[in-house]
């Protein structure tokens, strides 16, 4: 029975091919295959012990392109990967103040009082004059408030 999937037998070529992998991820295809011409010549002996592991085994593909493919399509992409994960920031919140949303509150408790079916949007206009906040996290401070609020009642 043919091989049609496998892994490289021997550790030092998977080593070499992670190295290889790394020091060349941001080439273009061009560089790419001139670098990859060179590491095949320089690694012969560990390539030459695959492939006679792979006659054994009756694989049929080219061990070059299944190499090639492999750091191409595997391994570069994986440390992409691991590298766009590194950079990757934590946001960073603001809260609002305890005191600022204590009078949110008591704005949207006195106008439900007023009149339970007023509009948030209508109302903040008039709160938001006197405050010198972030105008978007006000307005989404308000509407939450609003919300919680009516469902409670």
């Amino acid at each position: 029975m043919s091989v049609l999937r496998f892994k490289f037998q021997q550790e030092e070529l998977c080593e070499s091919l992670k190295y290889f992998a790394n020091l060349h991820k941001y080439d273009d295809k061009e560089t790419l295959i001139i670098y990859f011409t060179e590491w095949l010549e320089k690694n012969k002996t560990f390539i030459e012990k695959e492939r006679e592991y792979l006659d054994e085994q009756q694989y049929k593909t080219n061990i070059e392109d299944k190499l090639y493919k492999s750091i191409k399509y595997y391994y570069i992409k994986k440390y992409l990967k691991s590298e766009e994960k590194k950079e990757k920031k934590e946001r960073t919140y603001t809260s609002i103040p305890k005191e600022l949303m204590e009078q949110i509150q008591e704005d949207i408790e006195c106008a439900l009082n007023e009149n339970p079916r007023f509009k948030p949007s209508h109302r903040f206009v008039e709160f938001k004059q006197n405050k010198n906040f972030d105008e978007i996290k006000l307005k989404k401070a308000y509407k939450n408030q609003y919300y919680q609020i009516k469902t409670k009642k």
